[in-house]
């Protein structure tokens, strides 16, 4: 029996996205008759199911959500005709059709899958599952894989969700969906505000790399005898050496110019 892995998973429901978007694009998508709030409702309803489809019990890692969010900008890009000469931010873009970042709407359906897993009685595989631990074996030295729990327990904090109390909270369907969708609301909104400060960062690093460099503030050396002004001390020193016949020139080089 093959084991699919989470980075075959991926991949899979990334082409069935993009065949799904295909299907739709001339007669949906690129319909000039139709507007986009029609638009992106389809493309919620559509794509955005085929592209998380299971996304309740994956374990991402970050290379997995950039895949994801990479695939969700282009098709959203597509469908509201932005191209990258209007140097659109991904923040603008999802603004603009009213979605979240993908990061954050897998957050939320394994939050509320969680909940559900909560909810179910003891003898449901899926809780066994979730609270079963392995009696023999042990994890081998070094960076370990990342489980399930640690997925669920990071996107807790990512939510504002109390690890304490949020087994109680679960059992209550209502509450617990509330308190999911409104920290993942949240969670999206720190999301958005981490890559507009991160973009302003990049653009001041490169702003100052354009700003030319003050120039140095050097001192003069100018000649006691002449108008000539020299720009160095050992300038200096040595056009003084053509005074030295004149009156008091020998005796201004030995004693005002040596070290």
């Amino acid at each position: 029996m093959k084991r699919s892995t989470i980075d075959e998973e991926v991949h899979h429901r990334l082409s069935c996205a993009s065949g799904a978007y295909s299907r739709l694009n001339k007669r949906v998508f690129e319909d000039r008759d139709l507007q986009s709030k029609t638009k992106i409702p389809v493309y919620k309803a559509v794509w955005l199911p085929t592209l998380l489809y299971g996304s309740e019990a994956w374990t991402t890692y970050s290379r997995h959500l950039r895949a994801l969010e990479a695939l969700h900008q282009r098709d959203l890009r597509r469908i509201l005709r932005i191209t990258w000469e209007d140097r659109r931010t991904n923040t603008t873009v999802l603004e603009e059709a009213g979605i979240s970042t993908i990061t954050a709407i897998v957050a939320q359906h394994q939050l509320r899958w969680t909940g559900h897993v909560i909810r179910m009685p003891d003898s449901r595989l899926p809780k066994q599952a979730l609270y079963s631990q392995l009696v023999l074996g042990k994890r081998a030295p070094g960076g370990q894989k990342k489980r399930y729990k640690d997925n669920i327990k990071a996107n807790l904090k990512k939510c504002n969700i109390g690890l304490e109390t949020w087994e109680a909270t679960a059992t209550n369907r209502a509450t617990w969906r509330k308190l999911v969708r409104d920290g993942a609301s949240q969670y999206n909104g720190d999301l958005n505000s981490a890559a507009e400060d991160k973009r302003r960062g990049r653009k001041e690093i490169s702003a100052n790399k354009m700003v030319p460099p003050k120039p140095t503030t050097t001192t003069t050396h100018p000649c006691p005898y002449c108008p000539k002004i020299c720009g160095s001390r050992i300038g200096l020193f040595a056009h003084l050496k053509t005074h030295k016949d004149q009156e008091g020139g020998q005796t201004y080089l030995n004693s005002n110019v040596r070290r």
